[in-house]
Formats: C-alpha cells, sequence, structure tokens
C-alpha cells in the first residue's frame, strides 16, 4: 500500500545484539541510521523484526514500538500487515521535517562500534525511539537500548567495542506550523521558551509563549514534531487594528475669485452701566470689555473730536462755524434789531 511507503519492515533470525548480554534481559531495542532517516529493531531469542522511517518523516516512539509489536505477529507481511498496522493507529503519512532540519534529525555520517544505553521504564525506551539522533552516540554505529537489570558480557568476549552512554537524552523537538503563525525558532530544545505570533491582514498580533515539551494548548507533540495548532482550532480571536481618526476638516475660506480677501480685525466693545439712586445717576460701578470679530470697519474715535476754533484773518474774529454758536439767544416775540 502505497500510504505506508515511508516504512520498510523486515524479520530476520540474527540475535547478535542481544549476545552481548549474559542474563537481565530477553530483548533489547537497536537503533541504527540509514539514509534519510532511521531504523529500528527488536531483538528478541526468537530473532530480529525491524522498521524502517525513512524521507525524513516524524514518527513517535509510541507508534515506533506499535509498528514493532505488529511486524512481529504478522511475519507472512501483505494486506494482513497493513490492515493490522492501521487498526493499531500507525499514522498512514506521518509529518515530514524539512529539509533544512533533517541535519539535526537524522545521522548523517557512518560510525564505528556499538553503544549502549540502559533504560529505566517503557517511558524512557518511547523517548529513545522518538529522538534518535544524540551527539553523545553519532560517532557509533548503532545503539542498543537494555533495561537496566542487563548483565553485559565482558569486552574481552564481544567482537565489538562497546561503549556505555550515561549522559541525558537530548530531546530536540521541530516545531510545524501552519500559515498565519510566526515562531521564534523551527528547532528547539526541551525546556527552552518558544514564542508564538499569530497574525492576520488588518489584526493586531497576538504572541504566547511555552516550553518546549511542556503540555500548552497552543502546540501537539508527535515524537519529535511539535505541532502548532492554528487559531480555528483554539477559538481565540484576533482584535481588528483600530482605523485611525480622519484628519479635521479645513476651515471654508471666503471665495476670493472676484474680489480680494477682507482683513479681520477685533473691536472691543466698552459697556458701562450706571445706578439711579435718589433721582440721579450713580457713580460708575462695572465695566466690561467684549471682543467682536469682524470683516472690516471704518475706525472712528469716539466721543469724537471738537474741531479747534481760529480767529478770522481779516476781522479779528472767530470762524463764522464757531461764532454762529456764541452770541445771546433772543427771547420769542422780542425784535432783534429794537424796531417797533
Amino acid at each position: 500500500m502505497d500510504s505506508y511507503s515511508y516504512l520498510n519492515i523486515s524479520a530476520g533470525p540474527g540475535t547478535g545484539a542481544l549476545d552481548l548480554f549474559v542474563a537481565g534481559t530477553e530483548e533489547v531495542y537497536v537503533i541504527s541510521p540509514v539514509d534519510r532517516g532511521w531504523r529500528f529493531s527488536r531483538v528478541t531469542r526468537r530473532g530480529t523484526v525491524s522498521v524502517t522511517v525513512a524521507d525524513g518523516r516524524l514518527l513517535s516512539g509510541a507508534r515506533i514500538l506499535d509498528a514493532l509489536r505488529v511486524a512481529s505477529a504478522c511475519p507472512g507481511g501483505g494486506n494482513e500487515l497493513f490492515a493490522a498496522l492501521k487498526a493499531a493507529e500507525v499514522p498512514q503519512a506521518p509529518l515530514r521535517a524539512p529539509d533544512d532540519m533533517l541535519p539535526s534529525l537524522t545521522q548523517l555520517t557512518e560510525g564505528a562500534g556499538t553503544a549502549v544505553r540502559h533504560f529505566l521504564s517503557g517511558r524512557d525506551i518511547e523517548h529513545a525511539l522518538s529522538f534518535p539522533f544524540q551527539k553523545s552516540t553519532e560517532a557509533y554505529a548503532c545503539t542498543i537500548l537494555a533495561p537496566a537489570t542487563a548483565a553485559m558480557r565482558p569486552a574481552a568476549e564481544c567482537d565489538t567495542a562497546v561503549a556505555r552512554i550515561t549522559s541525558p537524552l537530548d530531546r530536540r523537538y521541530a516545531v510545524i506550523y501552519p500559515e498565519g503563525v510566526r515562531p521564534s525558532e523551527r528547532e528547539i530544545d526541551f525546556g527552552k521558551e518558544l514564542s508564538l505570533t499569530y497574525f492576520a491582514e488588518g489584526m493586531k498580533e497576538a504572541t504566547h509563549h511555552l516550553l518546549a515539551g511542556k503540555p500548552s494548548p497552543f502546540v501537539e507533540y508527535d515524537g519529535a514534531a511539535m505541532r502548532v495548532r492554528p487559531l480555528s482550532a483554539l477559538g481565540i480571536r484576533l482584535e481588528p487594528i483600530p482605523k485611525p481618526d480622519p484628519a479635521p476638516a479645513a476651515p471654508s475660506q471666503p471665495s476670493t475669485a472676484s474680489t480680494p480677501r477682507p482683513g479681520y480685525r477685533t473691536v472691543t466693545l466698552s459697556m458701562r452701566f450706571f445706578r439711579r439712586q435718589s433721582g440721579a445717576f450713580g457713580t460708575h460701578t462695572q465695566r466690561q470689555h467684549l471682543g467682536i470679530p469682524v470683516i472690516a470697519c471704518r475706525y472712528v474715535p469716539w466721543p469724537p473730536r471738537t474741531p479747534p476754533r481760529r480767529e478770522n484773518p481779516r476781522r479779528g474774529e472767530l470762524s463764522h462755524r464757531s461764532a454762529r454758536g456764541t452770541g445771546t439767544r433772543s427771547k420769542p416775540g422780542a425784535n432783534p434789531r429794537g424796531r417797533t
């Protein structure tokens, strides 16, 4: 079936890896590098069953154990094997790491010798199968996973050099993210902080932080793959970017097509209030100033100025305008010239 083309399952009678131990175990697991992938083997007294995961596929250790168990139960292969794999929920097309991540997820150089790492529980086996690439074992041709109770043969009785690895297991994740997400790192080690920024056109960006390898609603773990969940699966909505306030409208200006624009002036009015007391006006009590903008005006001082008096150069009298305003006014009925 093409859906499981990334898997290569084989079986054989070889028990060489198990022969390195004299007691304490009836099965061991072997991890060996291949081109763009890894071969995982389960070795028992009855033989060896191997599952090769190639093409940069990221398969968790739990699913690798399921595939090995199914392959041991179905030695004939064929449709029966593929149906059993599907029933065991082994993914038909697991995630594939990008090509630029393969150097840190696969072993590109062939080593020599054998490394042995002991495990205490089934959880330790799953982690070791999920993260096959280890800096501490890249110099060796294969790594054997054996229980802590297994007793090894003396080095003199072994046909190959065997090194015991006691350093902690390195867990490095490949960040697989959808569109609309910008991670701070594409590869990250266990326990390191990862920032995920969600973005969309016309929306404010939202950034969330998490620790790699720790439970988080924003990611799902599948072995060495850290799959980032999209916003649609989280039920989170981004806030829209507020639109800027419109620019204030320019004040309307009078048309200057035919007439020039008048100059603006301010007229200050002085108001005085008087109070009438005992039949007469009292003194000034209040004074206010009010500024009124006007377009144009003709300024005339107030009170108006009285023209100065000037003498008539011919008669030595006041000018006729000033003289008419002087003298004694005749009483009604009187003869102005004394005539009868």
